[in-house]
């Protein structure tokens, strides 16, 4: 039997939720590029219906014996919703609406927009936080906040545009923040992130390179106090984006991959290919030789590194070997290392964490 195509469209389709009678039930981007939203379609007629009546980002499934469809959403404005949908009787009840937990207080507002990429076609979701009690004559401090992996979108149609609470947290104290899903991220197709194969850092590395330039050029951002953080693929972001340009006054890395062939097979050769097959790309993303690009003059660097002694994904060697080869170029920066954790400081210890990182930024 020949294969049929049952949708189709510049839209990605993230999640099967499952089968009942002649109906497929996934989650899909086919509204926004900033939303997942809960889809069903017909076999044969290929019709697709939205399930949920407001759009946003869901999560669903369907009961064991599939007459019940369990689904959840949040959006901008809406924290988290929990309904059912009886698929026999064809009625629909909510079983969970969070309340919001910020009712009370005075929020920054939230901008998401879009810049062009470093291609100067392809268009990039940014957010855009505001201090609480924002005047546009005067400037602000920045957190500067990276990822920039495959498999992760940071601006959403969800609660807290796709962020956390601590874009609030810093909004209070009169720190804008900022944040921009550059190529290689998720939900926006196959050829959007294949840009990164064989060459992991160069897209997003230019890509956000256009974030800060935009940033820098805003009336109300004072370009000489912009920080950066990041964790994991973010920390391998943040470390080249410090080191590489001088656009940051202080920079933490977290968890950071600084060796590409010493990283885990199953998503480092997905996207690199091996190291015998891609010898230059490894070569060109290894951050233990990045100190011949390095813009700093100082050599004791506004920069900490922070990494979790029984990290499972990405190994203490990564820190290890970083570190060393920034003694051999005599160069020196702070770290912070977290016993007893794994790829990311959990519990009590991560709240001591970032009240330990802010105020080592000390905006």
């Amino acid at each position: 039997q020949i294969p049929q195509t049952i949708t189709a469209g510049n839209w990605e389709v993230n999640k099967i939720v499952g089968f009942r009678e002649k109906n497929i039930f996934f989650i899909g981007t086919k509204t926004n590029a900033l939303e997942q939203n809960l889809f069903r379609v017909h076999l044969q007629t290929k019709k697709i219906v939205q399930i949920n009546k407001k759009n946003g980002t869901c999560e669903a499934f369907l009961s064991p014996e599939k007459t019940k469809l369990f689904y959840s959403y949040s959006n901008i404005q809406t924290p988290y919703v929990a309904k059912e949908l009886d698929l026999c009787k064809k009625t629909e009840k909510t079983l969970f609406r969070a309340k919001n937990p910020y009712k009370n207080l005075t929020l920054g507002e939230t901008k998401i927009g879009t810049i062009k990429a470093a291609d100067e076609k392809t268009e990039l979701y940014y957010r855009l936080t505001f201090p609480a009690q924002f005047d546009k004559t005067k400037k602000y401090p920045v957190f500067y906040y990276v990822y920039g992996g495959p498999h992760v979108q940071m601006i959403r149609n969800q609660w807290n545009h796709g962020g956390r609470g601590l874009e609030q947290f810093l909004s209070s104290k009169g720190i804008i923040s900022f944040c921009l899903d550059n190529r290689g991220s998720a939900n926006r197709g196959q050829f959007f992130e294949q840009t990164i194969y064989q060459n992991i850092g160069k897209i997003p590395f230019e890509d956000q390179i256009k974030g800060i330039e935009f940033l820098r050029k805003l009336p109300f951002v004072d370009k000489e106090n912009i920080n950066l953080f990041g964790w994991s693929f973010g920390g391998f972001m943040s470390l080249q984006l410090f080191l590489k340009t001088n656009y940051f006054r202080k920079a933490v890395a977290g968890g950071s991959v600084t060796d590409w062939s010493k990283y885990e097979v199953m998503y480092g050769e997905r996207y690199m290919n091996t190291p015998t097959q891609n010898p230059s790309g490894y070569e060109k993303n290894n951050l233990c030789k990045i100190w011949t690009s390095c813009k700093h003059k100082e050599k004791q660097l506004p920069l900490l590194l922070i990494h979790c002694e029984e990290d499972d994904i990405v190994k203490f060697e990564h820190a290890e070997r970083f570190i060393s080869s920034a003694k051999k170029n005599e160069y020196s920066f702070q770290t912070k290392f977290y016993k007893k954790h794994k790829h990311n400081v959990l519990g009590e210890d991560r709240v001591k964490m970032f009240r330990f990182i802010l105020n080592w930024f000390d905006f």
